[in-house]
């Protein structure tokens, strides 16, 4: 029987431009965990990254997976947190310097122990902009906030979400990817969504959350479902014995996962999956469930 559901937030959970989680989505969430199936993101975005997106209510991020599995939620409790070295940051600054149109960001952060600061309002920091410039990003992303941050990297933060932001040009991203990872190979680079990189350690992703999650909540595999669309899941949807890709997925994501859902996030096929859950008692075997994967 299935006790706890993650999903992927962007393009999985909600258009990525999208500024709020919908709201049969979240009514979804509450009807499952008032059937005592528990819910929690699992995302490439911080914490405070991913509030905004649930109206700023933290309860739905009391068990979560954050930050590409650095930082790791369970029943309000911090179990795990992993940040970036300042150096890092230093050393991929330098590298995308003589890339044009490439910029790094991380996310100013709040206090990562819960309960979490709903108060704050925190953004995207590019390093090295104009005010002009971070103009031009949030006209032009609406993925994510940007605001105007330093042009060196301070040694007083905790890196937990990094990123990089990529030209749109396919032949200038590849040749920034190689080089990056060519000069840095102590990272992995991975892409939610055109354009964008999340910044994490090599080999550490959020199949790394998800053992530490299920090992703190004493959950087998079997009874957790993972949904999630792109090359940020890919570990996940391998390692998860009930994982879900939605329609609009990747090709290499709906090849990793266990199923394909025959809908889209457009569809809100997640909230979907969560009503038949639900309707089936948690049973993944359940009729509600079985309709919704693609044959």
């Amino acid at each position: 029987m299935i006790k706890l559901v993650l999903s992927d937030m962007d393009e999985t959970l909600k258009r990525a431009n999208e500024p709020l989680v919908p709201k049969r989505t979240l009514k979804a969430i509450t009807a499952l965990k008032e059937a005592g199936i528990d819910f929690g993101p699992a995302t490439g975005r911080s914490a405070y990254d991913a509030l905004p997106f649930y109206g700023f209510d933290a309860r739905y991020l009391q068990t979560a997976i954050c930050g590409s599995g650095k930082v790791v939620y369970g029943k309000s409790t911090l179990v795990a947190k992993r940040v970036l070295p300042a150096k890092t940051l230093e050393r991929i600054l330098q590298v995308i310097a003589k890339h044009k149109d490439t910029y790094l960001a991380y996310f100013d952060e709040g206090p990562a122990e819960p309960p979490l600061d709903v108060s704050i309002r925190p953004a995207w920091m590019i390093f090295g902009v104009t005010q002009t410039q971070v103009d031009y990003i949030n006209a032009h992303y609406d993925s994510f906030t940007a605001a105007q941050g330093p042009n060196t990297v301070p040694h007083d933060k905790d890196f937990i979400s990094v990123g990089i932001l990529a030209p749109q040009d396919r032949l200038a991203r590849e040749a920034m990817f190689d080089d990056v990872l060519t000069q840095i190979p102590e990272i992995d680079l991975v892409s939610p969504y055109t354009g964008w990189y999340d910044v994490n350690p090599k080999g550490f992703s959020k199949a790394d959350g998800f053992k530490i999650l299920l090992e703190y909540l004493n959950l087998a595999p079997d009874e957790v479902v993972f949904c999630g669309d792109s090359g940020n899941d890919l570990t996940l949807l391998k390692l998860s014995p009930h994982s879900f890709c939605v329609g609009n997925g990747s090709d290499e994501a709906k090849a990793a996962a266990t199923y394909t859902l025959n809908g889209t996030v457009d569809e809100e096929i997640v909230a979907q999956l969560m009503e038949a859950l639900v309707a089936d008692g948690g049973d993944i075997s359940g009729s509600h469930v079985q309709a919704l994967i693609e044959r």
